[in-house]
């Protein structure tokens, strides 16, 4: 019974030591400097505040928050979906997509005219 106790404890005492790893948060990559506007695909950028001010007014989660700083930090802030004449064919891409989905699902809720 004592070396099933202390057995126990030592393998609480290393569990919980090691502190909660489900709580570690994501290291966010550095902003790409390296992408200016010589070498872009793009020559939309915008302000970093801009997104800031976005996710501040918006609400969004840490994790989303995480995601659209790790995306635009890569890319130096380009934009992503837009060249200087109009979206680009990823954002068509993606609109065909979800007109697709609306039309199989008959789910509605993401439809939006604006």
């Amino acid at each position: 019974m004592k070396p099933m106790l202390l057995l126990f404890s030592v393998l609480s005492y290393i569990i919980f030591s090691c502190g909660n790893p489900w709580n570690v948060k994501p290291a966010l990559p550095e902003r790409d400097t390296t992408i200016t506007l010589s070498n872009a695909y793009s020559q939309l950028f915008f302000d970093s505040m801009s997104l800031e001010k976005y996710i501040h007014q918006q609400h969004f989660s840490d994790s989303v928050v995480n995601r659209f700083r790790s995306f635009y930090d890569a890319r130096n802030f380009q934009y992503a979906w837009f060249f200087n004449d109009g979206p680009t064919e990823q954002a068509y891409n993606f609109l065909n997509m979800q007109s697709e989905y609306i039309a199989y699902s008959g789910d509605s809720s993401l439809y939006c005219k604006k």
